[in-house]
């Protein structure tokens, strides 16, 4: 994943992917290496989807929804 998507620090911290730069030689590389290295790929794909199951499903989402509304509006929200 390019440095320059937003989420490209999780990505390094869950170690699901390859962060580089935008430049072609390096997604090249990047590219060949994980053709490769297919167990590490599936690795990181693993690691990858169970990092978005655990911070982008709907009841994770919702889950800092409230909290949010929690503490901008204390005592108005209640738990859901």
């Amino acid at each position: 994943i390019s440095d320059r998507v937003n989420i490209w620090r999780e990505v390094n911290q869950e170690g699901a992917g390859i962060i580089v730069s935008t430049q072609s030689s390096e997604v090249a590389a990047a590219i060949r290496h994980l053709l490769t290295a297919t167990e590490e790929a599936e690795v990181m794909g693993d690691r990858g989807r169970a990092a978005a199951e655990s911070r982008y499903a709907w009841p994770r989402i919702v889950e800092q929804f409230v909290t949010s509304y929690q503490e901008l509006m204390p005592g108005e929200i209640h738990e859901v």
